[in-house]
């Protein structure tokens, strides 16, 4: 190789070397270049002008979409402010110019915003009638059932149709219930407890949640053994509240006598009074000689021969 061949060789790198920078540059543009042609529409595309669509249905929109052949994107939203069916914002807005096969968005109403179900249960009918109307709702109609647990006069339930629902759910305003209020626990049918012992009566009332109250007088005229049930009020088929009292009246075998008042008496003539009546003096407590009070107390009915205690005023 001669000396200019060699000279030749060696300065190639170095042309490469300024060429490549142009070459970059030029890829760069011939880039640029393509892709402001592909988002130019291509030749023979209409553009039409945007117009204010807001409050407009969305059927006038979707028309005019149609007409100008664009795409249309529709988005429903809840509001209260704007009726169900009209358009509330659109992208692009107006005045700007659309071309054909072009995107137009648009948000519609779809109707007044979703009312939270309030919570009723345990209420009375009025507060509970209020707080559904507040929210929009609308009452049906009311309905009674009984109710072992709540009491008369609350809501036991809240229907939607004729499904229950719950307070904390989202419904429609307007959505129309039904309500259920307590009538308080079911009736108690009283049983016919006549001839039967006290014990047992006593057991049938407390499974019924019925109270027993005993007549302090026995019915010493009954047939029936001692200690059975003669007579009863209310009389057994009655219909009566839960809780409600059954007073009983029991076969006695031996008479009773009701404790005379001999208040005021001295002791001789009070223990004279009580011997008349069947009733024996037990014994005399400490005090001058006037009987102040007797124990049993005056008017209590006990067996026949009981003993009585006298009691006198306070010595002076």
């Amino acid at each position: 190789m001669d000396q200019c061949d060699e000279e030749e060789f060696l300065s190639k790198p170095s042309l490469n070397r300024a060429w490549f920078p142009l070459f970059v540059a030029f890829a760069f543009v011939i880039a640029v270049g393509a892709l402001a042609v592909s988002s130019v529409d291509p030749p023979g595309t209409s553009i039409h002008a945007i117009g204010d669509y807001k409050g407009h249905t969305i059927g006038e929109v979707r028309a005019i979409a149609e007409k100008n052949l664009w795409v249309l994107d529709e988005d429903q939203v809840r509001t209260d402010l704007v009726p169900e069916g009209l358009v509330l914002m659109q992208n692009p807005s107006d005045g700007k110019g659309l071309a054909e096969g072009k995107l137009l968005s648009v948000e519609v109403s779809s109707g007044p915003l979703l009312r939270l179900t309030p919570h009723v249960s345990g209420l009375l009918l009025n507060p509970a009638r209020m707080r559904l109307e507040a929210r929009g709702f609308e009452i049906d109609e009311v309905d009674r059932r009984y109710s072992e647990d709540i009491a008369d006069g609350q809501v036991l339930e809240l229907l939607i149709g004729e499904k229950v629902t719950h307070g904390g759910l989202l419904n429609e305003p307007g959505t129309r219930v039904s309500l259920v209020i307590s009538a308080g626990p079911v009736p108690r049918m009283v049983p016919n407890l006549v001839n039967t012992s006290l014990e047992d009566a006593t057991k049938i009332l407390a499974d019924l949640q019925l109270a027993v109250v005993v007549n302090e007088k026995r019915d010493f005229e009954s047939i029936f053994p001692d200690e059975f049930v003669t007579k009863q009020t209310p009389v057994s088929g009655m219909s009566v509240a839960r809780n409600s009292v059954v007073e009983l009246t029991i076969a006695g075998t031996s008479p009773m006598v009701e404790v005379p008042d001999v208040s005021g008496l001295e002791a001789d003539e009070a223990a004279e009074i009580l011997k008349k009546v069947g009733l024996v003096v037990d014994r005399f407590e400490s005090g001058v000689g006037i009987v102040r009070e007797t124990f049993p107390r005056v008017g209590a009915f006990i067996d026949l021969g009981s003993p009585v205690v006298l009691k006198f005023t306070a010595d002076q």
